[in-house]
């Protein structure tokens, strides 16, 4: 198994590169639905999303252990 720093450096610039994009399509959708003017409120529920994933993608691409939060002990149990 690779350590965490190799990993997050390894897979930081697709992880960023993703969100981003995921960010872009739905800023986009919600500015479509913005000018159709029949629906304001998804609008605004597609651009807190957008922003989310902004955040998530700058704290991907810093690739940094510290700023990437991990999974409580109990959630990663579960998981394994």
């Amino acid at each position: 198994m690779h350590s965490s720093g190799f990993f997050l450096n390894d897979v930081a610039g697709f992880l960023g590169g993703y969100y981003t994009f995921l960010a872009i399509m739905n800023g986009i959708a919600a500015f479509i639905l913005w000018r159709k003017k029949d629906a304001p409120g998804w609008a605004l529920v597609w651009s807190v999303f957008a922003g989310v994933m902004m955040i998530l993608a700058s704290l991907a691409l810093s690739a940094s252990k510290s700023m990437v939060p991990a999974l409580p002990e109990a959630v990663r149990g579960l998981v394994n």
